[in-house]
């Protein structure tokens, strides 16, 4: 490759002390260490690819830009050959057209979710906080605790980017209907227009419509101008109306408790009581699986369990 041994070294020394590898094993006589990329390298590796192929596919003319879309390479899904059609993602306009939109003209009723995730280039601001908080180090830290600060980080600032409709950007949009249809759209590879045209005057159903709503205004001016059922605001209503029960105790005094502030036991974890996962369970029995909920909707390769969980909320 044309890199000296003294280059070699000084570039395996920069990335030792900015934590993006580290030596594994013992040195045997003149043989040197094996050297691993962390988590931090390999996130930071991810983030470099994605700029730099998004930039070769502008160079030759093939990327499209579009709302909502991203400048990093065009995701791939890897999904099992006995995964069943619905569960692969709607990835090109022609599918759209010949999958979706014609079931959606003829329906009145639409189950709508979206996963969405943080505007292009928010790695790199978690990169340079990181390499902020290693400057301000005496000494080097352990390898638990760069890992730890650096997924601190990262989550922090996706969630502050991704769950903010004036900064989130759409990556699948997840739509239902009673006659069967129950799809996924990668909003990364495919303009979203004619979906949200049909959908216009549609009766949607949204769990927390304010979010969902507001991320399709403020990426695309969508308004929705037909009715919407939000079955998180539904069942606020249920619960005042005749469903809550007087479990709080407050001076003296049994009172409905607040579920937009009380939590409740999933698992082993404490989730709102308005959680989608929580009515799921309430009204129909039925437990979601959430361990996707947290994930990175970003990355280019989402896993068949992320394209599930999209899924399975509608």
């Amino acid at each position: 490759m044309g890199v000296t041994g003294g280059t070699a070294a000084n570039i395996m020394s920069k990335l030792r002390k900015e934590g993006y590898a580290e030596d594994t094993g013992k040195q045997s006589g003149n043989q040197p260490r094996e050297i691993r990329i962390t988590q931090v390298g390999l996130d930071y590796v991810e983030t470099f690819l994605a700029a730099y192929r998004g930039q070769v596919i502008q160079n030759t003319g093939d990327h499209h830009d579009r709302e909502g879309a991203s400048s990093s390479s065009s995701p791939t899904y890897r999904v099992d050959d006995d995964d069943e059609a619905r569960n692969t993602p709607i990835s090109s306009i022609e599918s759209l057209f010949g999958s979706m939109i014609d079931a959606l003209e003829k329906t009145k009723e639409v189950a709508l979710d979206l996963e969405t995730m943080p505007p292009e280039g928010w790695v790199w601001e978690i990169v340079a906080q990181y390499r902020t908080w290693r400057r301000r180090l005496k000494t080097k830290p352990k390898k638990d605790r760069m890992r730890a600060q650096w997924e601190e980080l990262k989550n922090k600032t996706y969630k502050k980017y991704a769950t903010n409709p004036e900064t989130a950007r759409v990556r699948l949009v997840s739509l239902a209907t009673p006659e069967g249809l129950n799809k996924v759209v990668d909003a990364a590879k495919v303009d979203l227009m004619p979906l949200l045209k049909v959908l216009k005057t549609k009766t949607v159903i949204v769990h927390n419509s304010s979010f969902d709503l507001g991320v399709l205004r403020e990426r695309y001016g969508y308004v929705h101008e037909g009715r919407v059922l939000d079955t998180e605001l539904l069942y606020l209503l249920h619960h005042y109306a005749e469903d809550g029960k007087r479990s709080k105790v407050d001076n003296g005094k049994r009172r409905l408790p607040d579920p937009t502030v009380t939590k409740v036991k999933v698992g082993n974890k404490d989730v709102g009581m308005t959680a989608l996962s929580v009515l799921a369970k309430k009204y129909l029995g039925r437990d979601l699986d959430k361990s996707s909920q947290s994930a990175d909707w970003s990355m280019p390769n989402l896993s068949p369990e992320m394209i599930n969980y999209s899924l399975a909320g509608l």
